[in-house]
């Protein structure tokens, strides 16, 4: 079991939110979706164990219908700010940069929070989802996209896969 997990390309609409409280409870699930049921449409959801167990309050808004959707949550040991993206092949410049303006616009910068990126850059040939964390050396140099990420991001670092929230407070 993941504390938070994303999906991508969900269509569907708010009643699949229904569905997935029904299917699996131990969850809380938000879903954004757009008119067009062929394409977009992200997920994120958090396991209220873990969002009831380290944080007192904390609230999901959407930044972009169907792309980007943002998890804030505060509580005694620091926030933690997750950013959920699906990002669209070939966006056009001035749309891509709106994507990562946004980013950055939500992003906390302080030494109390930590800002996590989890999604679909659709931009790394292995096509897997990615996690953005941290203050290293990024990695990515593949596309455009990962090009101007780059321009933006390219102090924070990439991890695939599970991680733990308390193993990545303790670093």
């Amino acid at each position: 079991e993941t504390d938070i997990t994303t999906g991508q390309e969900t269509h569907g609409n708010h009643h699949d939110e229904e569905t997935l409280r029904h299917e699996l409870p131990l969850y809380h699930h938000h879903l954004s979706t757009i008119p067009d049921r062929h394409a977009g449409g992200i997920l994120l959801s958090i396991k209220k164990e873990f969002i009831e167990s380290y944080f007192s309050n904390y609230s999901v808004i959407e930044l972009i219908n169907g792309r980007m959707l943002k998890l804030d949550a505060q509580g005694e040991q620091g926030r933690l700010v997750v950013i959920a993206i699906h990002l669209t092949p070939g966006l056009p410049e001035d749309e891509l940069q709106k994507y990562l303006d946004e980013i950055r616009n939500n992003f906390i910068h302080d030494p109390y929070t930590m800002n996590i990126l989890i999604g679909d850059l659709n931009a790394h040939p292995s096509d897997e989802p990615k996690l953005i964390v941290g203050s290293t050396e990024s990695e990515f140099s593949f596309s455009n996209y990962t090009k101007k990420f780059d321009e933006k991001f390219g102090h924070l670092a990439e991890i695939s896969g599970a991680v733990s929230y308390t193993h990545l407070r303790a670093h």
